[in-house]
């Protein structure tokens, strides 16, 4: 007879002659109690599958979150190392450009040093041609004069 059966007075009977299954029989409270450890038993079991089962799906929410929060970073670290790269290619990019033009102006400015020496040295040569050619009419100047 299974627990959750309705008990008629037949069935009472009939379980009270069964001496092996019962030790003590007095108007129907063994079976009964028997009937509510089956129940209990069997709803332990079925809240422990419950419990095991939920606990299943609790450590596979948990861990499908993780693989989300780990995707999200891994992106997230892929976009940065992009940016990264990015502006460092950029950042390069400038020096090199400032280099360039750090060159330009050194090869601009030794050929203006260049120019001033030169030029220097025509003004020096035509002050001294003046004063020669100034002497020279000083010289004749003087000599009409006498």
């Amino acid at each position: 007879m299974k627990c959750d059966e309705p008990v008629t007075k037949y069935q009472l009977r009939a379980d009270r002659n069964n001496q092996h299954h019962f030790r003590w029989w007095s108007s129907g409270r063994i079976y009964l109690q028997d009937c509510k450890q089956e129940r209990d038993k069997a709803y332990k079991e079925e809240r422990g599958n419950t419990i095991r089962s939920n606990g299943k799906r609790e450590d596979a929410s948990a861990a499908s979150e993780m693989m989300g929060l780990l995707e999200r970073t891994v992106a997230h670290m892929e976009k940065m190392n992009s940016y990264n790269e990015t502006n460092s290619e950029s950042l390069l990019k400038m020096v090199r450009e400032k280099d360039s033009i750090n060159n330009k102006l050194k090869k601009d400015l030794e050929f203006l040093q260049l120019q001033r020496t030169e030029d220097h040295r025509r003004i020096t040569g035509l002050e001294r041609l003046l004063r020669e050619s100034w002497n020279g009419v000083k010289t004749a100047i003087i000599t009409i004069a006498q």
